[in-house]
């Protein structure tokens, strides 16, 4: 008997998004989703890095592309098309305030969404432990940072217990008045004009989103430490630790410095599951014996070329990551993955649709474009060329 534990990229909405999928009455992303719900089916447990805080309409949903906050449908929704988890410790869970981060949790439990990474009280545990077909899984989610910048809202040594974090908490930075004033207004200017203005400012993939200098830094060892105890901790009460890591260049074609020492660093500590996200574009991975480890699985739920998007990196892409596991011995025996890509039709509204079946839509040109573009992110995750790269599902070890 085999059971199944999958994964996705980044989930979050953007104003367009959240626009279009107003019903007057409420919002429904149930269209979203409609057609990636077979990719789950023979899945047992999937778990998805949500990146928005579900702060309610009070709080105002998401009108800057660095500010989030989404209805609480979005979640329901991302639940009926089959997602169990979501890990929460991210740089946006802070983007309306411990109060929003707070709301979330408590949305999430009346949904009846497992989640971790972020937290109400320093009393709760700080990884989750699901016992799957006889199988104890534990998911351990960290994030280097919170946003401050952009948002405003500080973590410090009186909060620290709301979200796991893996190096000391940034400052909040405070834009110069007129700087701000002129960002207000531009993120609160119809999309169309939005749209037509980004392109006079070029946008540019990051190596890190931390610099190489925080390696090492004795301001971050109490974290790394903390770090280091949980890993122990989830390895005491389970026979798989998962590490779902927040951390990375975003659109970005490999990993940088700073990342790659937060990996070495899980290494070290012989878990069996890493998972990155947040470069926002698929990158490598890399399967040896009982250890599987990704470092980007891309974007799940992302809108193609709205706010800070570079194209070239395939961006609107993502994996849908299959692990298999014996349930008897309780080892990795097999691993395979799916291709989804985020599609805006031309009335607007826009879907996660797998290339599988996005290629059947398409006209021959169109298909041959897909065909391109989906090797290149084949390529990307597993190292290798491929030359049929549109299937329903591939093995990564047969590539």
């Amino acid at each position: 008997m085999r059971t199944r534990i999958t994964f996705t990229g980044d989930l979050l909405a953007y104003r367009s998004l959240i626009q279009k999928s107003n019903k007057g009455k409420g919002h429904d992303f149930s269209s979203v989703f409609a057609d990636a719900r077979s990719l789950f089916d023979e899945s047992d447990y999937v778990v998805g890095n949500l990146e928005t805080p579900l702060a309610g309409k009070g709080a105002g949903y998401t009108v800057m592309d660095m500010l989030f906050n989404t209805p609480d449908s979005f979640a329901r929704d991302a639940k009926n098309a089959g997602f169990n988890m979501f890990t929460t410790a991210n740089n946006h869970c802070m983007d309306k305030g411990e109060d929003g981060l707070k709301r979330t949790l408590d949305v999430l439990d009346e949904m009846g969404i497992d989640h971790t990474g972020t937290f109400r009280s320093n009393k709760e545990k700080r990884f989750i432990v699901k016992d799957i077909n006889g199988i104890k899984f534990s998911f351990v989610s960290f994030t280097y940072g919170t946003n401050p910048n952009v948002n405003g809202y500080e973590i410090n040594e009186g909060n620290d217990y709301l979200v796991n974090l893996i190096k000391h908490p940034d400052e909040v930075y405070k834009r110069p008045f007129i700087k701000q004033v002129i960002v207000n207004i531009l993120y609160r200017l119809p999309l169309r004009v939005q749209n037509a203005i980004h392109p006079l400012y070029p946008a540019h993939g990051f190596d890190d989103n931390v610099p190489a200098k925080e390696i090492g830094n004795i301001q971050n060892k109490k974290y790394e430490d903390n770090f280091i105890e949980i890993i122990k901790a989830a390895k005491r009460e389970s026979d798989i630790v998962i590490v779902c890591l927040h951390s990375g260049g975003q659109f970005n074609s490999k990993v940088g410095e700073y990342t790659n020492y937060l990996i070495d660093m899980v290494r070290k500590q012989s878990v069996d599951v890493l998972i990155v996200n947040h470069p926002h574009c698929v990158l490598g991975s890399k399967w040896d014996k009982n250890v599987f480890e990704a470092y980007a699985l891309g974007n799940f739920c992302f809108t193609p070329e709205e706010g800070y998007f570079i194209d070239g990196v395939y961006g609107e892409y993502g994996v849908v990551l299959n692990l298999d596991y014996d349930t008897e011995e309780k080892k990795l025996i097999d691993v395979s993955f799916s291709v989804i890509k985020n599609v805006r039709s031309h009335d607007g509204k826009e879907r996660v649709v797998p290339v599988s079946e996005l290629y059947k839509e398409l006209t021959s040109e169109g298909q041959e474009l897909l065909l391109r573009d989906v090797k290149q992110v084949i390529c990307r995750f597993v190292g290798r060329d491929v030359e049929n790269a549109i299937l329903e599902r591939y093995s990564h070890s047969k590539l």
